[in-house]
């Protein structure tokens, strides 16, 4: 009897022992499948491809490690995904690069869902296929995030439909100049809303527009932000090229345009539009306004006001009107690269100005845009001298 109850005793240790083994290997287990499913996951370390940790909905946020990537990746939820560069601008000092490659087949991300965030990848060749773009945002989505990404070798960089609270900031858009519809492009869009395009690098660009608002009808773009960036070394079209934008802000930009081509080009439907602060030069044209007739007729511009902005050594003009509907483009205050003002039919040796455009008074120093004194024509001096007779 007593060994059977010392035997019972031990028994009953052993197995309260086991459970507690039991129940922590158990939970060991589940914590390492917590980690796996998110919130954070990695790749390749949890998962083999992006695609697979955008696919498992606890996964809120993607690490994605050094390495190049042959994938379309559908991100049809709300998601941050970032590459080893995450919060490192596209022209910074960066590391070892998460590279998505699309492989000239499609798309190498596509965005169908609202609160999507693509931080710190190189995205390449994306073309062919149905979306012809290394990022492709679907119409309508928002609160969606390109920041710090390297853009090059696709078609378009970007197709960029917003539907509200979209920003695509500090990304370098290197050579995207593959063919196809507006292949050519950096950025381009053909509907968006509540759009900001902020301190990015353009370059290399020589098929098409850096950046490139296209549209079927008036009032496709609403809200349009472009401030900040730097063009450069990008030649064979405009810099920029704009249409049916209502509600639009041009500041703080750098063009030095190629000999040849269009600065920023406001060619029909653009309406409520203010250029500030921003620097276009080397151009044939500077600033353009001018109805394309992409509208039938309807496409005149309206309330583009263009002040403080420097438009010197543009060949054809710094700033020009062709569009009838605009007897009298608002451009005071702007530096034509000359104190004397623009030339043409203007008074002065700086960059030429068309008809039709109000560039008096003009500034008479191009240091300081936003503070430089706005009083040309400068009044005339006399220097008399008095001389006594005794």
């Amino acid at each position: 009897m007593s060994k059977s109850l010392t035997f019972g005793r031990a028994s009953g240790a052993a197995v309260f022992a086991a459970t507690i083994i039991g129940l922590f290997l158990l939970a060991t287990v589940q914590s390492a499948s917590a980690a796996v499913g998110g919130p954070t996951c990695n790749v390749p370390a949890d998962y083999a491809t992006i695609q697979g940790a955008v696919n498992d909905a606890g996964c809120t946020t993607i690490n994605v490690a050094a390495g190049t990537y042959t994938e379309h990746v559908a991100v049809n939820r709300a998601v941050t995904l970032n590459g080893t560069n995450a919060g490192t601008a596209g022209n910074g000092a960066r590391g070892a690069e998460s590279i998505v490659d699309g492989t000239d087949t499609d798309a190498a991300f596509a965005i169908t869902a609202n609160g999507v965030t693509i931080d710190g990848f190189t995205v390449k060749n994306g073309s062919n296929g149905g979306y012809m773009a290394g990022i492709w945002s679907q119409s309508g989505t928002q609160n969606s995030s390109i920041i710090n990404n390297i853009i090059t070798q696709n078609a378009i960089g970007v197709w960029a439909q917003c539907g509200g609270n979209c920003m695509i900031q500090n990304n370098l858009f290197d050579a995207n100049n593959k063919t196809g519809p507006s292949g050519g492009s950096g950025i381009s869009a053909d509907g968006t809303t509540g759009l900001t395009i902020n301190n990015n690098e353009f370059k290399g660009h020589t098929a098409g527009n850096p950046i490139l608002m296209q549209a079927v009808a008036p009032g496709a773009h609403t809200n349009l932000v472009v401030t900040n960036n730097n063009f450069h070394d990008n030649t064979n079209a405009s810099v920029v090229y704009a249409l049916a934008i209502t509600g639009g802000t041009f500041t703080n930009n750098t063009i030095a345009a190629a000999s040849d081509v269009t600065g920023i080009s406001f060619s029909g439907a653009n309406q409520n539009i203010t250029l500030t602060g921003n620097s276009i030069t080397g151009a044939a044209r500077g600033i353009r306004v001018e109805d394309a007739n992409y509208y039938g007729g309807s496409g005149g511009n309206s309330n583009i006001v263009i002040n403080r902005n420097s438009v010197a050594n543009n060949s054809e003009y710094g700033v020009g009107n062709t569009d009838a509907a605009i007897t009298s483009l608002n451009a005071e205050c702007n530096w034509w690269g000359s104190a004397s003002g623009p030339g043409s039919v203007g008074p002065g040796s700086g960059s030429p100005v068309t008809a039709n455009v109000d560039y008096q008074p003009w500034l008479t120093s191009g240091t300081d845009l936003a503070n430089a004194p706005c009083n040309g024509p400068l009044a005339s001096t006399v220097d008399v001298t008095i001389i006594k007779y005794v």
